[in-house]
This record gives structure tokens, C-alpha cells and sequence, in this order.
């Protein structure tokens, strides 16, 4: 069995807060101007309900309302993204959303992530995932049954922060394929064989960062009431949080 590493797949950044009418009479204005101020970025919408941008290069979604705000990154190791622009970008769009719409109170800011543990197959998934020690041992309390597989959800606080932790097995429709890559003992090989094993490993190399099957670690973390809003910090504090208390979880099941 291929040993793989956790990677970090998506964070989403959300804000919500309180008398954001001014979105109806300033949504086109924030689309203005963060497509003037911030490169790569592109409005795709504009309605009553919402407004949304995108940033495909670097797989970055944006979207606010008169309640709220979502800055999302997807596919973050693969696409060579790292937290720092996340933040950057976050923290940027925010601040010219803020300040069109006068926003001075909140009721949430939350931070949710994805770290993925890639595996072979769905069935190796949910093997490693009732061996986990983030778990309730349902065979000593039903004793008649076999648990074939579960996803494990815990909520956590550490004031004022709160968290939703959830550990499950997923199956990624447009990723790569791991049939798709070489197996066997390299010894054996023909010479075009290794020749095409070589360049499989490559493959295998970016399965490890956009797998089909994996075992995904979901923290939710977020701050009800907060006075004030700093994103830099926030998404700091928290993602080394998850790297030093729960991205464990997923590294035990590595060994």
C-alpha cells in the first residue's frame, strides 16, 4: 500500500454581520472595484442576492451579500498556493467590500478547512478510518454488529472559539485516477516499463495532491460576536491551531 501524506486541498473564509443593506445601491461599485485593484480577478455575477467574482489561475471564488461574506480556495497544494496569498486576497477584497457597504458590526467569522489523505481506493478509506483513534468504539456497544464504515464528527470549544471536526471517506469525481497508475516490483519491468514507470511516479506524485479517493479532515472553526475583524490574524491563529492539534488525526493514520 502506497503510503501518501496529508495535503491541504480548500480553505473558506467566511464573515457574516449585520446591516449590510447598502450591497443593494453598491454591489456593482465593489465589482468595479475589486476587478480594477486586484489582478486576475473577473465578476461573473450580479444580483439582488448576490455578488460573485472569480479568480481562476489561482482557483479563488468570491461571494457577498447584504449578510455575508465567502472567500474560497480550492485545490491549494496542487495548484502551488499557499496561506499567505490566501490571506492576502482574503484580507484585500474584504477591505474594499467593508468599506463600501460600512460595515462596523459582526455576528461570525468562521474558517473553514480540508486537509486530504489521499488513498487508493474508497474501501482503504474507510479501513483506515475505523482504525483511527478519533473515534467511539461502536463494537463494545453493539456488540452484534460489524461497523463497516462512519463518519466522526466532534464539536469542540476553546473560548471564544468553537469547532466542527469531521473525519469521512470521499470520492472526488474530477481528479486523478489512481487505476490509472503503474503497480508492481520495479525489478520485473521491461525497459520501456520503467521508462513509463518513471514518468508514472510523477502521476503518482500529483495523486498524493488531487486524489480521487481520500480521507478528508473538515475543521470548522469560527467566532460568534467578534468586536472587530482581522483576517491576517484570524486565519493565522487558526490554521496553526488545526496544523498543531488536529492535522494529527490524519497523520497517525500515515504511520
Amino acid at each position: 500500500m502506497k503510503k501518501f501524506k496529508p495535503v491541504l486541498d480548500a480553505l473558506i473564509l467566511e464573515i457574516r454581520y449585520d446591516f449590510g443593506n447598502l450591497y443593494y445601491d453598491r454591489c456593482g461599485l465593489c465589482l468595479n472595484d475589486i476587478e480594477e485593484s486586484r489582478q486576475g480577478w473577473h465578476a461573473i455575477l450580479a444580483s439582488n442576492n448576490t455578488g460573485q467574482l472569480e479568480d481562476p489561475e489561482h482557483n479563488f471564488i468570491v461571494s457577498f451579500s447584504n449578510r455575508k461574506y465567502d472567500f474560497t480556495a480550492n485545490k491549494i497544494e496542487s495548484s502551488g498556493t499557499n496561506i499567505p496569498t490566501i490571506i492576502d486576497e482574503a484580507n484585500h477584497i474584504w477591505k474594499i467590500i467593508q468599506a463600501n457597504l460600512g460595515l462596523t458590526e459582526f455576528t461570525r467569522i468562521g474558517c473553514r478547512v480540508h486537509y486530504l489523505l489521499a488513498t487508493e481506493s474508497i474501501e482503504q478509506a474507510e479501513k483506515l478510518i475505523l482504525k483511527s483513534d478519533f473515534k467511539l468504539d461502536f463494537n463494545a456497544v453493539f456488540k452484534d454488529y460489524d461497523v463497516r464504515t462512519y463518519n466522526i464528527i466532534a464539536m469542540l470549544k476553546k473560548v471564544p472559539f468553537e469547532y466542527r471536526i469531521e473525519l469521512s471517506s470521499i470520492i472526488r469525481g474530477e481528479s486523478i485516477n489512481p487505476d490509472r497508475i503503474i503497480k508492481g516490483d520495479v525489478r520485473y519491468f521491461s525497459n520501456q516499463q520503467k521508462q513509463f514507470y518513471i514518468s508514472q511516479q510523477k502521476q503518482l506524485s500529483a495523486y498524493n495532491t488531487n486524489p480521487m479517493y481520500a480521507i478528508m479532515l473538515d475543521v470548522d472553526c469560527y467566532h460568534t460576536y467578534p468586536e472587530s475583524i482581522s483576517i491576517p490574524d484570524f486565519i493565522t491563529k487558526q490554521t496553526n491551531i488545526i496544523i498543531a492539534d488536529f492535522l494529527p488525526i490524519l497523520d497517525n493514520l500515515c504511520k
